[in-house]
């Protein structure tokens, strides 16, 4: 056993010697899993004794007396666009972080807003809302009869922080035949607006302000006048654009029959004429002009129908005319004149009316683009009547109480 020990020993010796050097012993590593990852390096451990010095740093800001660090600082940058569940498909929706009312000047007062949802632009995305607002306010007046007493504010604001508005100028008229005694009191001019939404992505809302104004010798003539906006995306960008205008007149044969029986009582003028003859002759001749109405008609439906002939600017029915128009365009896949033709209707009835929004909405379809979601949903009227056959509103009555509407105060005809 000895001798093999002594064995071993010599010939470790020997290799030793042959390479001229002492043997190392071998070292061992870990197999490699990754990039290696220096440890970061702790704090020595101090006696519960010791004091810890801690060097104070100098201020990141060089500041102004009597300012502070956030004096400094970069501006926040301003709130994303508010994002929220119930888009069209139940998913996101993204909308202005400032909503379409929230910077409309003091004395405006919201009248109504609506919501219109694009659909997204591709999978994944959210769909976008526009809000649109329809603000008025009370203008002083020098003259009731002659000034409508209303403004109004319309605006759009877009879920990338674009806001679009525009503001009506009171719409006024001057009589021509209302006598001083009935421009006194009682025959005050009004005011009122409608925002409609259309469904078209390139035009989606509609602004229509309309007046209402006395004339005639007994005050029996009601002059109307419409203005309106259409909002649309032009090569300038979204926009307010003038669309039509309209002025009409009727005749109130309600009032000229209660001049007639002395039962007028709408203004101190009408209580004092007592029974009126003339007002008699006038509501006999107007009664003629009514009974004209059914062959209107049936002139209207034969336009609808595709029949040619009449003048829009002119006629006693324009309406029939924009949609024999527009639904002739549609036909012919000129569909943003169809739309722009059907539109006009809205503006002379005054209210979003069930046959213009159906060639809108026809013309969409036809061009395979989905109508956008209103929120809340508008009613639908039938199309109102030719304009000589259109009732005129309730008058409004004498000594209103103040700061409550006029008893009969009239709903936009």
């Amino acid at each position: 056993m000895r001798t093999l020990r002594w064995l071993a020993a010599a010939t470790m010796a020997v290799a030793a010697a042959c390479q001229g050097k002492a043997p190392k012993p071998r070292e061992w590593s870990a197999p490699s899993t990754g990039p290696q990852v220096q440890a970061p390096s702790l704090p020595r451990a101090t006696s519960s004794t010791a004091t810890a010095e801690v060097a104070i740093e100098a201020e990141p800001y060089a500041l102004p007396a009597g300012h502070t660090l956030g004096d400094a600082l970069p501006a926040v940058p301003p709130p994303a666009p508010r994002l929220g569940g119930g888009g069209t498909n139940g998913g996101a929706v993204l909308q202005a972080k400032t909503g379409c009312a929230s910077d409309a000047p003091d004395d405006y007062a919201l009248a109504r807003r609506v919501e219109l949802t694009y659909p997204p632009a591709k999978a994944g995305d959210p769909a976008q809302v526009v809000e649109v607002c329809l603000l008025q306010r009370t203008v002083e007046r020098a003259d009731k009869v002659a000034e409508s007493g209303k403004a109004f504010l319309v605006v759009a604001a877009f879920a990338d922080d674009t806001r679009v508005s525009h503001a009506f100028d009171p719409l006024t008229r001057q009589p021509t035949t209302l006598p001083p005694e009935r421009r006194r009191a009682g025959h005050d001019a009004g005011a009122w607006a409608g925002l409609f939404a259309t469904g078209d992505p390139e035009r989606p809302a509609l602004a229509v302000v309309s007046a209402r104004f006395y004339d005639g010798a007994l005050g029996e003539e009601v002059q109307f006048a419409r203005a309106s906006r259409l909002l649309r995306n032009t090569a300038h960008g979204w926009q307010w654009s003038p669309f039509a205008n309209r002025a009409h007149a009727s005749m109130d044969v309600e009032h000229l029959r209660a001049l007639c029986a002395g039962k007028a009582d709408a203004s101190p003028a009408d209580k004092a004429a007592g029974p009126l003859a003339v007002a008699c002759e006038r509501a006999d001749a107007a009664e003629v002009e009514l009974a004209k109405a059914e062959a209107r008609l049936a002139t209207r439906k034969r336009r609808i129908a595709g029949g040619s002939g009449g003048q829009a600017a002119s006629d006693a029915d324009p309406q029939s005319i924009w949609l024999r128009d527009a639904r002739a365009a549609l036909s012919k896949g000129d569909y943003a004149v169809a739309i722009d033709t059907a539109l006009q209707v809205d503006v002379v009835c005054g209210e979003a009316v069930a046959e213009a929004h159906a060639v809108v909405r026809d013309a969409l379809t036809a061009q395979h683009l989905e109508p956008l979601r209103t929120q809340p949903q508008q009613s639908l009227s039938v199309l109102c009547e030719p304009l000589p056959d259109k009732p005129v509103p309730r008058r409004p009555r004498e000594a209103a109480i103040k700061g409550k509407p006029e008893n009969g105060t009239e709903r936009p005809p």
